[in-house]
């Protein structure tokens, strides 16, 4: 069963338009999903109307309905919400499977992105290093030899 995870608060209508559509696109591939913007629209039905209660109640509730899963699948902007950064925090710290709720591909923990940035800069300015000394060699006229 897969957990939807993404910003919500301060987001017009709480996001439910990308929940939504990122429910509708699980479903088709055939997965049980648990979205928040359900959970916010069956309290509704039940009274408890949206918004009156706390960060936190919304916290707590959502955690419990996401432990009944095995992946979490992340919407655009997740890095950017509190709550998004908690769900995948303890998604991470359970072994859970985190994944991009559109394309079901893993998603990279920061540890791993900060790495193969570093990388990346890593050979650019060895390259680039490499490029001004062979430029500096053959303004002098030198082959690298002295």
């Amino acid at each position: 069963m897969i957990y939807l995870s993404g910003p919500m608060s301060g987001v017009p209508e709480y996001n439910f338009p990308a929940f939504h559509a990122a429910t509708r696109l699980l479903r088709k591939r055939g997965c049980s999903v648990i979205s928040p913007a359900e959970l916010d629209e069956v309290g509704e039905l039940s009274g408890i109307e949206l918004g009156s209660q706390s960060w936190e109640w919304y916290l707590s509730r959502d955690l419990r309905e996401m432990l009944r899963c095995d992946t979490i699948a992340v919407l655009p902007g997740w890095r950017k919400s509190r709550g998004a950064r908690l769900e995948v925090y303890v998604a991470r710290r359970l072994g859970m499977k985190v994944v991009s709720a559109g394309t079901l591909k893993r998603v990279r923990t920061m540890r791993e992105f900060l790495r193969d940035c570093v990388a990346i800069v890593g050979v650019t300015i060895l390259m680039g290093l490499d490029t001004v000394s062979g430029a500096w060699r053959r303004s002098r006229g030198t082959n690298g030899k002295g």
